[in-house]
């Protein structure tokens, strides 16, 4: 027999920004994949030189610190449009997407671009904590700029994922993968993890979403630069 689901709490909330994201914004999806070796490194060193801090990295931080300056450098990423205006923010907030037990949340971390990692692992911690416990603050969901959303633990491939509002894009990271590549006459097996960024065409044309998204995997392909 037929049920009835009542749409409401989280659940309303997220089925309303998603329409209206879906009406809003002509968008266009823009895939590359990342080489991961030198990230696997550099998440092995600090996770080792921080082990009695219990402090832990993992892709999402450098993935966060990576986009962060990437929109230092193309500020369209860092903007929204407002009343038929774009407002370029003057502050980097990157989104995280979490699912908790009530659904989607993206809380985010204030000025990414200024934290070095020790600072941006605690504050991602304490985010995601907030967020499966239901006790963020108004603050912690508010005035995000840009929003990653990572589904590479559950095995997806690859995904488009819907921008939101009224940000003008957002990053879908899936499961990496291996494959055999050849390099200096040797046949070597690579990490590699698919980056998928969606934009808002109004304002990011092909050239400009291309630019941004190398310049993102040119961070992951060397992580020392993150720390300049």
């Amino acid at each position: 027999m037929s049920r009835t689901i009542k749409i409401t709490g989280m659940a309303e909330i997220m089925y309303q920004r998603m329409e209206e994201s879906w009406q809003t914004s002509p968008r266009v999806t823009y895939s590359m994949s990342a080489e991961t070796g030198a990230a696997d490194t550099f998440i092995k060193g600090f996770n080792e030189a921080h082990a009695h801090e219990n402090l832990k990295m993992n892709y999402n931080h450098i993935l966060m610190k990576a986009c962060a300056l990437a929109s230092k450098k193309y500020e369209l990423f860092n903007s929204s449009i407002e009343s038929g205006e774009i407002v370029v923010h003057d502050e980097i907030n990157i989104g995280l997407a979490v699912a908790t037990e009530k659904g989607l949340l993206v809380p985010n971390v204030k000025k990414v671009d200024q934290r070095g990692f020790e600072e941006l692992c605690e504050e991602v911690s304490r985010i995601i904590g907030g967020a499966r416990a239901m006790g963020l603050s108004y603050d912690d969901i508010c005035g995000g700029t840009f929003t990653i959303t990572n589904l590479g633990m559950y095995g997806i491939e690859r995904f488009t994922p819907i921008i939101n509002q009224p940000e003008v894009a957002i990053l879908g990271v899936s499961r990496i993968y291996e494959k055999l590549v050849m390099e200096g006459g040797e046949i070597l097996q690579k990490r590699y993890m698919p980056l998928d960024l969606v934009a808002d065409h109004r304002i990011i044309d092909g050239a400009l979403a291309a630019s941004y998204l190398n310049e993102v995997k040119g961070f992951l392909e060397a992580p020392e630069r993150l720390m300049d």
